[in-house]
């Protein structure tokens, strides 16, 4: 009897345990809800005036603004990375600016494409009601894409015949020079020409030129070909561009200039004597 009784004990202990488990759960979820999140959200912004939020770069800083001071001016420039945590995990650099600006600096490069979400510990901060404990929020790394756009064909400064390539490469999010510049290759007559770059301040922006494009009797291709893996981006491709031969001339490329003074740019094959009278050539 004292068996039966042992097994049913155990019977009702484990069923009592499985009904907290569940409360516990559904509490849980229940604080997880959307109309509890936008609840809380609400209180924070009584506090935090600003916060970084949507789609960044992969090199962005975070920064959280708080209304009023919630460090001592001791404490600005002194580390405070131990409040800071970045899901999914990546090493934290972080300091606040002044008492109420907290500016966070990810230890790596974030993930193309990745979204994280950052908690800022704020139990050792000051003027900040206990009950609202971390402040969350989310951000969203840019999805690295490149585009690869030509200028046109020109006559090569140097007057020896020889023509060049130029064209732009552009990035959706910054990279980095020597990144960028494994992407692009061109051959011609089955051999390699060299690719000189200019890259812009910003990091998206980045021009190339196609050196030695030796003009032949007759018409020819330059090959332009890239692949987007050292960048971490699934794209490759190629593009012919036709070589005029020697002692022909034509137009090798028209493109409009859409800026503060809107204008078209048309490239011959051979350079223009600027002495010419374009008076009835151009309509």
């Amino acid at each position: 009897m004292s068996r039966k009784l042992t097994v049913w004990g155990a019977r009702a202990l484990i069923l009592l345990t499985l009904s907290v488990l569940a409360l516990t759960g559904c509490k849980r979820k229940e604080e997880a809800t959307p109309a509890a999140k936008e609840a809380r959200q609400q209180q924070w912004s009584q506090y935090v005036s600003e916060f970084t939020g949507g789609l960044i770069s992969k090199k962005a800083k975070l920064r959280v603004r708080f209304v009023n001071d919630v460090v001592s001016q001791e404490q600005v420039g002194q580390s405070a990375s131990e409040l800071v945590e970045i899901d999914p995990k990546v090493p934290v650099e972080a300091m606040f600016e002044s008492p109420r600006e907290l500016v966070i600096s990810p230890g790596e490069r974030l993930a193309s494409g990745q979204e994280y979400r950052v908690t800022v510990r704020t139990g050792r901060l000051t003027g900040l009601p206990p009950e609202l404990k971390n402040f969350e929020f989310k951000v969203s790394v840019i999805r690295q894409e490149f585009e690869i756009l030509e200028t046109g064909l020109s006559p090569a400064p140097s007057g020896d015949g020889s023509m060049v390539l130029r064209g732009t490469l552009d990035t959706a999010d910054v990279e980095d020079a020597e990144v960028v510049e494994k992407v692009l290759g061109a051959t011609f007559l089955g051999q390699s020409l060299p690719v000189s770059w200019q890259h812009n301040v910003d990091g998206r922006h980045h021009e190339f030129t196609v050196g030695g494009i030796q003009r032949q009797a007759a018409e020819a291709s330059l090959q332009l070909t890239w692949d987007g893996k050292p960048m971490g981006v699934d794209l490759r491709g190629d593009r012919s561009v036709e070589v005029p031969p020697r002692d022909l001339f034509k137009v090798t490329g028209i493109r409009a200039v859409q800026g503060e003074n809107r204008y078209d740019v048309v490239q011959f094959s051979d350079h223009v004597d600027p002495r010419q009278n374009l008076r009835g050539l151009v309509q």
